[in-house]
């Protein structure tokens, strides 16, 4: 009976305890330390585009773009413009990505891409995302990573 009541006097306080400990592994969904962080630019040439994509993706994909990734936010500018803005976040080699405002975002299409880092360089792989703009400019060519 008197550990019952020592049980149940401790018990809020566990929970707590556990909440916080859980709360501090997973880094509050912080995307630290993920090796994707960082600063990455491109440049798109009208020929990267695929032949059958349509004339007004292939021409607002041309330009040269900065990806801005760091805790899980991301900044995307194209022709020193903001392009889109969103959050992502990774699972090991998978990143997806969600566009929440931008004139070139791609709200309510997440995008789902398995990414590596070589070097100099950050390549994606579509895994899947409906979002042709995005896919273009994230799978054309390898991103170069910039201090």
């Amino acid at each position: 009976m008197q550990h019952t009541v020592l049980a149940e006097s401790i018990l809020p306080f566990g929970r707590v305890a556990i909440a916080s400990i859980l709360v501090a592994a997973l880094g509050g969904c912080s995307q630290r330390g993920s090796g994707l962080e960082g600063t990455y630019i491109t440049s798109i040439a009208e020929s990267d585009a695929p032949q059958n994509a349509p004339a007004d993706l292939r021409e607002n994909a041309v330009g040269r773009w900065r990806i801005h990734l760091m805790d899980g936010k991301l900044r995307v500018t194209r022709g020193g413009e903001l392009a889109a803005e969103g959050t992502y976040q990774v699972a090991g080699t998978q990143v997806t990505f969600n566009d929440t405002k931008g004139p070139a975002a791609c709200q309510g299409q997440a995008g789902t891409y398995t990414w590596a880092r070589s070097g100099g360089e950050l390549s994606f792989t579509d895994a899947s995302d409906p979002c042709e703009g995005r896919k273009m400019v994230l799978t054309s060519r390898p991103l170069a990573v910039r201090p």
